[in-house]
């Protein structure tokens, strides 16, 4: 029963795709697309693709870019990726691995998108050389390679000094990043709970695990005088240890977070100088 109805929706498919050819066919999946209706736009060129496999890098491509607009950057990656290999010609398929590593970088897989960059062939005019550069420099910021990235990017603005300038400033903040210094703030807060904390720029934990941990210093200290050592071991101190040794992850963890937040807002303003 199952093949029966396999079949009539393949010969209602084939009758329709007839009396809709297969250009008209990809002319609405373009109109979807210019609609911003993604998901009606990939089914139309998927359709297409289905039964006329000699357009299909064009279908691969506009799939990609529709997955693409709709954010699924993984997805349109794979696309990219296909309609690549559907192509002999090196300048389209520079296009298709550029297409691609853009979709990489925005799931920072920053070293994947590097490993594409480093393969594409020779660029086949002056804008592809500045996408493949200027992607250079975004994969090699994002991987930690601040030299190689500074470099390219002062190659993008050669012909502007002022902006130049502008990158050069940048990267300097970016080395005082460094200056953050994990261990300093998990010693700090061995000597002194809650000083790592501050020491990041967490002010209001660092101020609370101070208050939280004296307090708690205070109990045990005071429930040993009142009753016993073994009473302050069992009853308080549990508490006091679980403050303290959280207070020393957290404030590791403030400096790592202080440190990304620094870096993503200078990355971000970075962009906007060869925008």
């Amino acid at each position: 029963m199952w093949l029966f109805f396999i079949t009539l929706i393949l010969l209602f498919s084939c009758s329709n795709l007839k009396a809709q050819n297969a250009s008209e066919t990809m002319q609405l999946g373009h109109q979807y697309y210019s609609a911003k209706d993604f998901d009606a736009a990939i089914k139309t060129y998927q359709r297409v693709n289905f039964f006329d496999q000699n357009q299909a890098f064009e279908c691969k491509y506009w799939i990609g870019e529709s997955y693409y607009a709709d954010q699924d950057y993984k997805t349109a990656a794979t696309y990219f990726d296909q309609a690549y290999y559907l192509q002999k010609d090196d300048s389209i398929r520079n296009e298709m691995s550029l297409r691609k590593t853009l979709c990489l970088i925005k799931q920072r897989k920053f070293p994947e998108s590097l490993v594409e960059l480093y393969a594409l062939a020779e660029p086949a005019s002056n804008q592809q050389a500045y996408r493949q550069n200027l992607y250079l420099a975004v994969a090699c910021f994002g991987t930690g390679k601040y030299e190689k990235s500074q470099q390219y990017f002062t190659e993008l603005l050669e012909d502007n000094q002022q902006d130049q300038d502008k990158v050069i400033a940048l990267f300097a903040a970016n080395k005082k990043v460094d200056r953050l210094n994990a261990n300093t703030a998990r010693w700090l807060s061995i000597f002194i709970p809650g000083a790592g904390q501050i020491y990041a720029g967490d002010f209001k934990a660092g101020i609370n695990s101070m208050v939280l941990t004296g307090l708690l210093l205070f109990a045990l200290l005071n429930t040993a005088a009142a009753y016993t050592f073994w009473d302050a071991l069992i009853s308080v101190f549990p508490w006091y240890y679980r403050y303290y040794m959280g207070g020393i992850d957290n404030a590791v963890d403030s400096v790592a977070k202080r440190k990304q937040k620094q870096r993503s807002e200078i990355y971000s303003e970075l962009l906007k100088v060869v925008e």
